[in-house]
């Protein structure tokens, strides 16, 4: 519950101050140029990590989050959001698990990245596991060179192909 403080040594920290209706604002500013161009937003949460901002853009039309790793999915996912997907290439059998299991229990749709083919066959070995199918998808380097695969690398149709297989 909010309420207006005199002064802000009367904060008590961490806190989070927040322009309420830019947020909302800037939410649906975002939904409107997605809806314009008919593409589906899935909000990076990792910078806000709160569950009202994520409500608020679900509510404006966003159709899932995205959350860089499987304990931030989680919290989303056993909230209620109904997709995620997680942008972090898993290649840890038991974060796989853990995913899986929350999706199963609260019938999430899930999508995962892979970038290698060790994450390829984790992937496959917990979906063999649990009986489902696993969105993926495979990260590209953009020119970043902070992760992915490059565009031109033969490994690229390497994983694809094992991903159709699976």
């Amino acid at each position: 519950m909010s309420r207006v403080v005199e002064s802000f040594l009367e904060i008590e920290t961490p806190s989070l101050l927040l322009d309420q209706a830019r947020v909302e604002k800037n939410i649906r500013l975002i939904q409107e140029l997605a809806n314009a161009h008919h593409v589906n937003v899935r909000p990076h949460i990792k910078t806000h990590k709160c569950l009202e901002i994520a409500r608020m853009q679900l509510n404006e039309g966003a159709t899932g989050i995205t959350a860089a790793k499987t304990d931030e999915a989680l919290v989303f996912m056993n909230d209620g959001v109904k997709s995620v997907t997680v942008t972090y290439p898993l290649v840890i059998a038991s974060k796989v698990d853990r995913l899986l299991e929350a999706s199963l229990a609260h019938n999430v749709d899930l999508r995962l990245i892979v970038d290698s083919l060790i994450g390829v066959e984790a992937l496959s070995r917990s979906a063999q596991k649990h009986g489902v199918k696993i969105g993926v998808f495979i990260e590209v380097d953009v020119g970043l060179h902070r992760c992915g695969i490059k565009e031109d690398d033969p490994l690229l149709i390497t994983l694809a192909r094992k991903i159709d297989q699976v």
